[in-house]
C-alpha cells in the first residue's frame, strides 16, 4: 500500500518489510518466546514480532501515519462497496444518505449538524 505525505509517497509494505528484517538473528526469523511472543498468540503479519524490534522513532513514524492510512482504507472500502453492487450509507450535509453503484442517491434521514472537533496533534 502507498501512502502519500507532505509530498512524499511511502510504500508501507516496504517499510514494514525493512523493519520486519531487523528482527532477523543468526539467519533465522525470530519467532515464539524468542520474539517476545506469548505461547499460543498469533502473530497477523508479524506485528507482534515487529512490537519488540522497534524503536520509538520507528513508533512514531508508523503511528504518524495512521491517519493517512485509515483515510486509505476506508476509501478503498467504499468503492469495493460500490464494485460489488452493494449500496453505501454516508454521513452528507447533516442527512444519512444511501449511495448506489449507478451513483443514484436517497436521503435515509437528517441528522443534527456535525461538532467540530479540535485538531488535538
Amino acid at each position: 500500500m502507498f501512502v502519500e505525505s507532505g509530498g512524499m509517497v511511502i510504500d508501507m509494505d516496504a517499510e514494514i518489510s525493512q523493519l520486519e528484517g531487523r528482527s532477523r538473528e543468526n539467519g533465522r526469523a525470530k519467532t515464539g518466546n524468542d520474539a517476545g511472543i506469548i505461547d499460543g498468540a498469533n502473530s497477523v503479519n508479524g506485528s507482534e514480532l515487529l512490537m519488540n524490534q522497534l524503536t520509538d522513532q520507528e513508533i512514531d513514524f508508523l503511528e504518524s501515519h495512521i491517519p493517512e492510512l485509515a483515510e486509505a482504507a476506508a476509501k478503498q472500502a467504499y468503492w469495493q462497496a460500490l464494485a460489488s453492487g452493494n449500496s453505501v450509507l454516508i454521513a452528507e450535509n447533516d442527512s444519512i444518505i444511501e449511495v448506489f453503484p449507478d451513483g443514484s442517491r436517497n436521503i435515509i434521514e437528517r441528522i443534527a449538524p456535525s461538532v467540530p472537533v479540535p485538531n488535538r496533534f
